[in-house]
């Protein structure tokens, strides 16, 4: 029975010892890993590696034989470093060579409880930049729409964030947001005010390229502007004159024109709507001149009456210096003498 515990004993102790020597074992091994570099949070910092960087890297570490095997195991690796903006923020912006043995030394996350012998390559290439907020002009682009009042944007400046090495090379060529107002406004009605709110881009433009923000606010703007009428100009052709008279007048009155035989039609010419000056022309729609005398002038003198005419609203004359005027005045008219007058 001695024996027995004896031999429990020893081969527990073989069992420890060996467990004891297998974390004392330091392997080393080299590890595929793909390297991402971020900014931290809350920071105006942008970074992100230069184009043609390599992003998979092979790290030389070294650490218990327990440890390295099981990290073998989980095949590539993934680590993001994070670069401190306190780190960088006396160096000037654009490409920035990283050394990844010391980045990665020097990350909490990153193979914690092993030693990094090497990287191959050693270093990463990064471009350093930061975010800043610009005012921008929002400028509006209209070409082929006619208005009565042009459109206008509110506010005229906006936010724009951009990056800085992006603003300072662009800012002499004098960027702006452009905003294609015919876009919003080509199937607004014509002849009223409008009012719309409209989305804006973080798309800026000079004259001779177009760069993208990261962002602009406020993101809509209100477009004002009022369309101009689409006008057409036709000539209508023997218009009829007509006398205003009331009974009275026709009763006691006699009109007399200082011109013989007067014309009493008129060709007059017209603005307006297409689709009405076309009902116009085609005599889909009649249009009548009226000239009212009134009552008796002054001791019967002619007086001038400008017709006046019963066109459709939104037409009016295209010029009514045009429109001649008439001499007319009233006469009263001699009445037959009764029978009891010719006899007394």
């Amino acid at each position: 029975m001695q024996q027995v515990r004896l031999m429990s004993t020893t081969a527990l102790l073989t069992v420890f010892v060996w467990i004891s020597a297998d974390q004392l074992v330091t392997k080393t091994a080299d590890i595929g890993v793909n390297i991402v570099v971020r900014a931290e949070a809350n920071s105006d910092l942008v970074v992100g590696a230069t184009v043609g960087t390599p992003t998979r890297f092979t790290v030389t570490l070294s650490g218990r034989q327990a440890d390295v095997a099981a990290l073998r195991d989980t095949g590539v690796a993934m680590v993001e470093l994070t670069l401190r903006d306190a780190a960088v923020r006396d160096r000037d912006l654009g490409e920035l060579s990283l050394s990844l043995r010391d980045e990665l030394r020097n990350s909490a996350s990153a193979f914690v409880g092993f030693a990094i012998e090497s990287v191959d390559p050693p270093t990463m290439l990064v471009m350093l930049d930061r975010r800043i907020q610009v005012d921008m002009p929002v400028q509006v682009r209209s070409s082929s729409l006619v208005y009565a009042v042009d459109p206008s944007v509110e506010p005229e400046l906006v936010k724009v964030s951009i990056l800085q090495t992006v603003y300072e090379a662009i800012a002499p060529a004098g960027p702006r947001i452009v905003l294609d107002a015919e876009t919003y406004l080509s199937s607004q009605p014509a002849g009223e005010a409008i009012n719309l709110d409209v989305p804006l881009q973080p798309t800026l433009q000079t004259d001779q390229a177009t760069y993208e923000a990261i962002g602009v606010a406020p993101d809509t703007v209100k477009l004002r502007a009022t369309l101009r009428l689409r006008l057409s100009q036709g000539t209508i052709q023997a218009v009829p004159v007509k006398l205003l008279v009331s009974p009275h007048i026709q009763q006691e009155y006699d009109i007399e024109f200082r011109a013989e035989n007067p014309d009493m039609t008129l060709t007059i010419d017209v603005v307006g709507p297409p689709e009405d000056i076309e009902r116009l022309i085609n005599g889909d729609r009649r249009v009548f001149a009226v000239i009212n005398p009134g009552s008796p002038g002054a001791g019967g003198a002619y007086q001038f009456f400008k017709p006046q005419f019963d066109l459709p609203t939104g037409v009016r004359l295209a010029d009514e210096q045009t429109i001649p005027e008439f001499e007319i005045r009233l006469v009263r008219r001699v009445q037959p003498a009764s029978a009891e007058d010719a006899g007394g």
